[in-house]
């Protein structure tokens, strides 16, 4: 399970892709540094579809007491903003990745991506590149060489990143300053 959410009263929400850790933070004293994440606070219907989605895995836990879902009724919700939790299950579903492909069809104006460990498919990459063809900007962040805490993974993101980029995509990858290490969101 790779999930980073935390639900408040059921009624809100942080998601994203900080890990909960002194090592992650501006505590950690090692002088390696911080890593470099980007969360969301949520409030509305759609933490109840978190909320579902937490129970569910906690239920599916052996030996755990089982939880109720209890949805929150949210009165007054205002704004026109839509959100909804895309739940990915590895070898059971490809959500994410169907989610991902519809995005970048549907893209008419730009498509902004910051992620840690951007390695194309075969499929995201001909989408990306069909996006460009038709005149969205592509802008993405990733790590550098020197940012990576993962180094195996170090040439296939910077070939992904630059076959994009000889397409006419924006690529941009973290750079080392003060104590910042390496970029780890999903974004």
């Amino acid at each position: 399970m790779h999930r980073k959410i935390m639900i408040v009263d059921r009624q809100a929400m942080i998601m994203g892709g900080l890990n909960v850790g002194n090592k992650y933070s501006h505590m950690y004293t090692n002088g390696v540094g911080e890593w470099r994440d980007t969360d969301v606070f949520v409030r509305g219907p759609v933490v109840n579809q978190a909320q579902k989605t937490f129970v569910t895995d906690w239920n599916e836990q052996v030996g755990r007491q089982a939880l109720s879902y209890r949805p929150h009724t949210f009165d007054n919700v205002t704004g026109d903003g839509r959100s909804m939790i895309v739940d990915h299950k590895p070898l059971r579903d490809d959500n994410i990745h169907l989610l991902t492909m519809k995005a970048f069809y549907g893209a008419t104006t730009s498509i902004d991506i910051e992620n840690a460990y951007f390695v194309l498919d075969m499929a995201m990459e001909r989408a990306l590149t069909d996006a460009l063809k038709r005149g969205v900007h592509v802008r993405i962040l990733s790590n550098s060489k020197e940012s990576i805490d993962e180094p195996v993974i170090t040439v296939p993101i910077l070939q992904s990143l630059g076959r994009l980029k000889e397409l006419g995509a924006k690529i941009y990858t973290k750079r080392l300053y003060g104590g910042s290490t390496t970029v780890h969101s999903k974004f």
